[in-house]
């Protein structure tokens, strides 16, 4: 395996959940086969779900958000699953060869244990995640040919290159990089995480796809066989989140539009809603990666470098700091750490912003939670 350096957080068909802003993608289940072209009739009886993108800005990289929202369909036979995703982008970036040019990309994100909800940010060591991303440059590999420096730059001159063609001044394909082969079978890398840092692309091309831009628009189809490393999806329900590149804005990264968890159901499968503020209010939690910062079960302890609260400490006592509104304002508008030290760069990590996707009943029910985690005044003077 070979860890990259990039980093992105790094995932309905029907809205049918308890909270309106917990959308759900409920596969529709056919008996034949589905072609990898996005425009086979077979999808236009399939209803798609909008899902709401922002610009990510919880960890450096950060920036993005070009692509503010994306539109998700999906089908399932007996034995594999597919997903339409279609997005608006009026620039088509499938030509990253020079240092200043990034490709269009589209990544789904997964938990890789069957029934975790781990941080859609990379995962964590104890959950990690899966992720498949289709680009525009992989797709045009796979279209047309590998687009060698000869290809796209067809004037280029040298005076004499005595080892022109030999794979072994090829370095990466010597090595065997994944990203440096000649020959692609599919235009989706497979990719796991276990964390900030941790980014590294499997041996893994059984995914496949095939993604066209038309109209000024992306339409994107993943196809994939129900078996290892996803059989477990057959028998729960399975959160994803997604990930938009534009290339035109130069995105790359970590900078890109992203979204919090939503859950894929399968055919057949019925999820179980929370009933309580309270039990909701911890779905919230978990849905829009709060533990990435906040720790599992918001204990805290998350080191983060250069603030003067280094580690970030635990949500317990929220109720005795702020008030409704107070604690409402920081969950919408997000939230600087002050540095420890002024002269030195930024905390990594600073509390995102949430209030161009969370609705007013999330942050109700998100805030409950905080504040039935209060411990005693006794407990912790």
């Amino acid at each position: 395996m070979i860890k990259l350096k990039w980093f992105f957080c790094l995932i309905f068909i029907f809205v049918s959940a308890a909270d309106s802003a917990d959308l759900e993608l409920k596969t529709k289940k056919i008996g034949k086969k589905v072609s990898l072209d996005p425009f086979d009739s077979v999808w236009n009886k399939v209803k798609s779900v909008e899902i709401p993108l922002m610009p990510q800005h919880i960890a450096p990289p950060g920036g993005g958000g070009s692509v503010a929202k994306i539109w998700i369909k999906a089908l399932q036979n007996k034995n594999e699953i597919f997903f339409r995703l279609e997005w608006e982008d009026p620039t088509l970036n499938e030509d990253p060869t020079a240092a200043e040019s990034f490709t269009d990309a589209v990544a789904l994100e997964f938990p890789e244990i069957s029934g975790s909800w781990p941080s859609p940010f990379m995962g964590d060591l104890e959950n990690p995640i899966l992720i498949w991303r289709w680009s525009a440059s992989a797709q045009k590999d796979l279209d047309q040919g590998f687009q060698s420096g000869e290809i796209t730059h067809p004037n280029k001159t040298a005076d004499i290159y005595p080892f022109d063609g030999e794979i072994t001044f090829r370095s990466g394909e010597k090595a065997g990089n994944i990203i440096s082969k000649r020959k692609r079978e599919t235009p989706i890398e497979t990719l796991a995480a276990k964390g900030f840092g941790t980014l590294t692309i499997l041996d893994d091309f059984s995914v496949k796809g095939k993604g066209v831009w038309r109209n000024a628009r992306w339409h994107v189809v993943l196809e994939k066989k129900l078996d290892e490393p996803i059989k477990h999806w057959l028998e729960s329900e399975i959160p994803f989140a997604v990930a938009v590149w534009d290339g035109q804005n130069q995105e790359r990264d970590g900078i890109k539009s992203f979204s919090i968890w939503y859950r894929l159901v399968l055919d057949g499968k019925n999820p179980k809603n929370k009933s309580s503020q309270v039990s909701k209010g911890e779905m919230v939690y978990l849905r829009y990666g709060c533990g990435t910062c906040h720790g599992k079960g918001a204990l805290g302890g998350i080191h983060n470098p250069n603030s003067q609260l280094d580690p970030i400490p635990s949500l317990n006592k929220v109720k005795e700091t702020f008030t409704q509104e107070e604690l409402q304002k920081v969950i919408f508008n997000g939230r600087e750490p002050e540095k420890a030290d002024p002269r030195a760069g930024p905390p990594p990590f600073k509390m995102n912003g949430w209030g161009s996707v969370m609705s007013q009943e999330e942050v109700h029910n998100l805030m409950e939670y905080l504040f039935s985690l209060q411990t005693s005044v006794e407990e912790w003077k």
